[in-house]
C-alpha cells in the first residue's frame, strides 16, 4: 500500500469523540480514563498546559492520536509518549506506516522543545507495541510487577533524543 498523505495536527475539542473512539476500540478498559484526562484537557485545565494531543488524519478522518504528557507533580523535563493509537485499519509498514510517521512527528516536536529523553509505558505482554518501541530506539528501563492486575506488568521504555 502507497503511503497516504497524512497530516498531524494538534487535536481539537471536536476530535474528543474520534479520539474516544479509537481509545475504546483499541483498550475499552481505559475508556473512563481517557473521559476524564481529554474533558480536562480540552478545557485547558492549567495542570495539563504543557500536555499536547495530536490528532492524525488520512482523507479528513482521524486514524491515529500520539502526544505526550509531563509527570505533572514530578518532573518538567521527562515527557511521556500518551495515547499513542493508530486505527486497526492503519496499523504495520504495509499499510502506510502511519504509526512510525506518527512517533517520528512527536519525538521531533520533543526534540526542538529541548528535550533530552522520553519515556514510554505498555502492559508488559504487548509484544506488538514493545517490538516497535525498540526498533524505535527506546530501550526497556524497568518493570512494575503487578501494575495492572495480577500477572499484568507495566514496562517502561526510554529512548534519548
Amino acid at each position: 500500500m502507497r503511503k497516504k498523505a497524512m497530516r498531524i495536527r494538534r487535536a481539537r475539542p471536536g476530535d474528543f469523540k474520534d479520539i474516544l473512539a479509537l481509545v475504546n476500540e483499541h483498550e475499552p478498559e481505559d475508556g473512563l480514563f481517557a473521559t476524564r484526562y481529554f474533558k480536562r484537557y480540552f478545557a485547558r485545565d492549567p495542570v495539563l498546559a504543557e500536555d499536547r494531543v495530536y490528532a492524525t488524519e488520512i482523507d479528513g478522518k482521524i486514524v491515529g492520536v500520539s502526544g505526550y504528557h509531563y509527570d505533572h507533580f514530578i518532573s518538567d523535563y521527562a515527557p511521556w509518549l500518551s495515547w499513542f493509537i493508530v486505527a486497526p485499519e492503519y496499523r504495520g509498514e504495509e499499510k502506510g506506516g502511519v504509526a512510525g510517521r506518527m512517533l517520528r512527528a512527536v519525538l521531533r516536536i520533543l526534540k526542538s522543545r529541548r528535550i533530552r529523553k522520553v519515556f514510554v509505558a505498555t502492559l508488559g505482554t504487548n509484544g506488538c507495541a514493545i517490538k516497535f518501541y525498540l526498533k524505535h530506539g527506546f530501550e526497556v528501563e524497568g518493570r512494575l510487577c503487578d501494575y495492572y492486575a495480577h500477572g499484568e506488568d507495566q514496562l517502561i521504555l526510554g529512548r534519548y533524543l
